[in-house]
């Protein structure tokens, strides 16, 4: 079976102070092509989210500015707690056009104690970003964790999934990661090797990425996944910005309300 080849893309990150980066490359590498043949491939409708968790922070900053410079815009799930903390890189969010969405207002696992806890956690968030005259869609939020998560009782979990099903809530999922939270300031070497890893061609990729303030490397790694994503003919969206078609698409993905009815 042929093999399609991916450039080699080596970039220089002393403007990043990225000490990591500062040597490393994403090696020429081959995949198992797509059943297209090449001239179909190039017409494949290719889209990427790049969504971030758990900020804001000094980290969003630095996100921030990259995404400013390759004129990208991403998708925020919030902590509101970190939003009274961290106002003004906050407001450059809302600012810069990006869309902020809920993640959760403590990020604290006793939220999946029961429905009432958890969404008494989620409306102060809500509650938190209306107050900041945020005017983005409340209507996606994406479960700390994930929607399968191990942090609650299954049960539970799945009367909260049920729950927000009831009210009209959508949740996202991802279906790549940079395993960026799993230690605090991963490598940036090593968040690039997980992309690499996990990078399978799909037509709708959600990555989930982290912006918490010990996700400093995580900035340093964004401008390598950016320019692969766009040599690979993807084009960036956000949450703000889908349409009922593209919902249903990425519906039928799993990647949103992945259990819808249970």
């Amino acid at each position: 079976m042929r093999k399609l080849l991916i450039a080699i893309l080596i970039f220089g990150f002393c403007f990043y102070g990225g000490s990591e980066l500062s040597a490393f490359e994403i090696k020429a590498t081959s995949i198992d092509p797509p059943t297209e043949n090449r001239e179909e491939e190039s017409q494949r409708e290719k889209i990427v989210y790049l969504t971030f968790d758990d900020g804001p922070s000094r980290a969003t900053d630095k996100i921030l500015d990259i995404l400013k410079k390759y004129d990208i815009k991403a998708t925020f799930f919030v902590i509101g707690t970190s939003i009274e903390s961290n106002p003004n890189t906050f407001k450059r969010t809302i600012d810069e056009g990006h869309s902020v969405c809920i993640h959760t207002y403590t990020h604290n696992k006793n939220i999946y104690n029961d429905v009432e806890s958890f969404f008494k956690d989620n409306e102060r968030c809500r509650e938190l970003l209306e107050e900041k005259m945020y005017r983005g869609t409340n209507k996606y939020f994406r479960f700390p964790g994930g929607s399968s998560n191990r942090m609650g009782n299954k049960t539970t979990l799945k009367e909260i999934r049920q729950e927000a099903f009831n009210r009209e809530l959508c949740y996202v999922d991802w279906n790549m990661s940079l395993e960026d939270s799993i230690y605090k300031n991963t490598p940036s070497s090593t968040l690039l090797r997980t992309f690499k890893k996990q990078y399978k061609n799909q037509d709708r990729i959600v990555i989930l990425m982290h912006d918490a303030h010990y996700n400093m490397t995580t900035a340093e790694a964004l401008p390598v996944i950016i320019k692969f994503l766009k040599h690979e003919g993807y084009e960036f969206s956000d949450f703000g910005n889908i349409s009922e078609d593209e919902y249903v698409k990425l519906k039928r993905m799993r990647l949103i309300n992945k259990y819808e009815v249970e």
